[in-house]
């Protein structure tokens, strides 16, 4: 064990959205990126227009995040962004997702 608590992914994060349900998710062999679609916005408050999540493939629990995703779509659970605004675009970069 490291020692880490649970929450210190969370507090390394500089903003968190607002609990939504997942509306679509884009993913392909294309792009470096899965998108996690919501039509009101994930109501991150610096990132008012952001209307995707985003999880770069190649960054450290990437596959945690998409299984995350992937299980709160089939659910229809809400879930939550732990990450950064990508200043304008439409997109909040998660480094941690948290379902309710």
């Amino acid at each position: 064990a490291l020692g880490l608590s649970p929450l210190t992914a969370f507090s390394q994060a500089a903003e968190v959205t607002s609990f939504k349900t997942i509306e679509g998710v884009l993913a392909g062999a294309a792009v470096d990126n899965v998108a996690v679609f919501n039509s009101t916005g994930w109501g991150a408050p610096s990132c008012p227009t952001a209307i995707y999540l985003a999880i770069d493939v190649n960054s450290p629990g990437y596959k945690n995040n998409y299984a995350a995703i992937l299980t709160a779509r089939a659910l229809g659970a809400e879930v939550r962004a732990f990450g950064t605004c990508v200043a304008g675009t439409p997109f909040f970069g998660i480094q941690t997702i948290e379902l309710k």
